[in-house]
């Protein structure tokens, strides 16, 4: 009995399955589920202490190495009173799944959940989930997890979270409230904010978390559902691009400035097939394209 709930890979012969090992309740054989692939055999892996007498759940995971592997989910206590739900962190050192202790746990009054985990680097590790009905971002150092607070007033389970780079994370989430829309949100690496999805006319339900793929800087896939008030459910399928670049940035750093200029004159002349100096379209780099450039100088 059980469910799995994720794959997290260190190399193609090291593959983790990782979920729910009994049942989908409160059974007191409830256990993580934490199975190995090594190229050929499916073995169970050990999980070491952690708290919980009720469900247990691993919802996603990262791995860096063989010896460095995330899982994240909630256990429940019962008997403790509220919150009964508590967010997990576990970490695999190439023996066993042992339980790090994390802040939200004790965090007072409300359930704590962990859907998504990702990172950079070992130092560098982010996981989310929900605190009741907020949002919920935890970073790990390669010490400890820390909260990272959310935007203000945000309302939403956060169920996908990506990382590009350190100061480029992006998440997803599923609105509290029906009709839901659901919203991305982005660390910059000093905040995080709330990126609304865009509006599709008409649409009475619009879910946004079914999944969150980043592909580079500033290149990333999401994909869901949505749906007019009537059958059918329609896949949504949303990429994030680069906006325009403006008129006259022939350098492609997002400012018009006498930079472009210079790359204007070091392609002088006749232009053949594509070329970003020929602001113009008429085939030779020349005075008109700086006569575009000036026009839009920032």
């Amino acid at each position: 009995n059980g469910a799995a709930n994720a794959l997290v890979a260190a190399g193609v012969d090291d593959v983790w399955i990782l979920g729910r090992a009994a049942g989908s309740g409160d059974g007191s054989g409830e256990a993580y589920l934490t199975l190995h692939f090594d190229g050929s055999d499916l073995t169970e892996g050990i999980s070491s202490g952690g708290p919980g007498n009720a469900s247990k759940v691993f919802n996603d995971g990262a791995a860096f190495a063989t010896n460095d592997i995330w899982a994240v989910g909630q256990y429940r206590i019962i008997g403790a009173g509220t919150p009964g739900y508590h967010a997990a962190t576990y970490h695999y050192d190439g023996t066993s799944w042992d339980y790090v202790p994390n802040p939200a746990e004790g965090l007072c009054c409300q359930s704590t959940d962990l859907n998504s985990a990702t990172g950079v680097a070992p130092d560098d590790v982010w996981a989310a989930g929900s605190y009741g009905q907020e949002p919920l971002f935890m970073h790990y150092d390669g010490s400890s997890w820390t909260i990272v607070p959310g935007p203000p007033g945000a309302l939403g389970t956060v169920h996908e979270i990506v990382a590009i780079a350190s100061d480029d994370v992006w998440a997803v989430d599923s609105s509290v409230t029906y009709p839901g829309f659901g919203k991305f949100y982005h660390w910059d690496g000093a905040a995080w904010s709330v990126v609304p999805g865009l509006e599709i006319p008409g649409a009475v339900q619009v879910e946004r978390h079914g999944g969150l793929a980043a592909v580079g800087p500033c290149d990333v896939w999401a994909v869901g559902s949505y749906n007019f008030g009537v059958d059918p459910v329609l896949p949504l399928i949303e990429r994030l691009q680069p906006a325009s670049a403006p008129s006259g940035d022939v350098n492609g750093d997002g400012t018009v400035n006498f930079a472009d200029v210079l790359a204007v004159s070091a392609a002088w002349g006749p232009c053949a097939g594509s070329c970003p100096a020929d602001l113009d379209g008429s085939g030779t780099v020349g005075f008109g394209d700086i006569l575009i450039i000036l026009g839009n100088w920032t």
